[in-house]
Parts: structure tokens; sequence; C-alpha cells
């Protein structure tokens, strides 16, 4: 990957807040989808999400995720997006260090308001990224493995 399209995903990740994480069910085997407030650091992403959740205990159970994010200016050609697929993991408070500020504090206040939700922080790796971005001609996707 060039140094210049490794900084084109990761700015574009950078513009959103918020993105469609994909879980396995761990009884069902089904898909499940929630839409959560993220931040990233280079290709790495984090978010804060309750011990309790449906979507934590399904990550517990089967680590491997897919994430979409999409982002659109007025008109086709200003819409641009990804699929990344990766695996997810608890960060340890030990390493919260490499957590970025935003997720970080999200994490810190949830905990202070209900600590009956057990906030954990999730870190999710990437193994490959689909990355979309139609002015560079309709179409066109960029593959990324890691």
């Amino acid at each position: 990957m060039s140094e210049d399209l490794k900084n084109e995903i990761i700015d574009f990740m950078k513009k959103g807040r918020f993105c469609t994480l994909a879980t396995v069910g761990r009884k069902s085997g089904r898909p499940q989808a929630a839409t959560i407030g993220y931040e990233n650091a280079e290709f790495d992403m984090f978010f804060a999400t309750g011990g309790k959740t449906a979507k934590f205990r399904n990550m517990k159970s089967n680590p491997w995720v897919a994430i979409a994010i999409y982002y659109s200016d007025p008109g086709a050609l200003g819409a641009e997006g990804l699929q990344y697929f990766g695996t997810a993991e608890v960060v340890p408070e030990k390493d919260f260090d490499k957590v970025p500020e935003r997720t970080l504090n999200t994490y810190n206040r949830i905990s202070k308001q209900d600590p009956a939700r057990n906030e954990v922080i999730v870190r999710v790796k990437p193994t490959k990224i689909l990355y979309w971005n139609p002015p560079k001609g309709f179409g066109h996707i960029d593959v990324v493995k890691f």
C-alpha cells in the first residue's frame, strides 16, 4: 500500500464518528448490526461499550467483526465508504494510555454514570479494508490486506 493511500484511508476514517458494527450472534449464528461511535488510531478502531451488550457478548464468542463507514457530500461523486474486516479485543486497563482520548473520555463518563454496565474499551485490528472512492473512477475500490 502506498503512503498516499494509507493517509487517504486514515483521513477518511477520521472524518466520521459513527459506523455500523456487525457481529455474529453467539447462539443464533445470525448477523447483528449496531451503530456505534468510534475513534481510530491509524487503522485500529476503538469504541466503548457495555460488557453486557449483545455486541460485546457476540465479540467474546467470535471476535471476527465487519464495520461499514460511509460519508457523503451532496452528489454521487462526493460519496466515500469503506468495509472494514477485523478482530475485536478488549483493551486492558494497563494499555489505556494507547486509547484515543474521546474513547477514553466516553468510557470514563459512562463508567461513572452507570457502573452496572461494566463498560469496556474494544480495539478492532484490521485484516482487510475495501475503500470505495468514486472520484477515482466509478466502481473503483482499493483493497488493503493486513
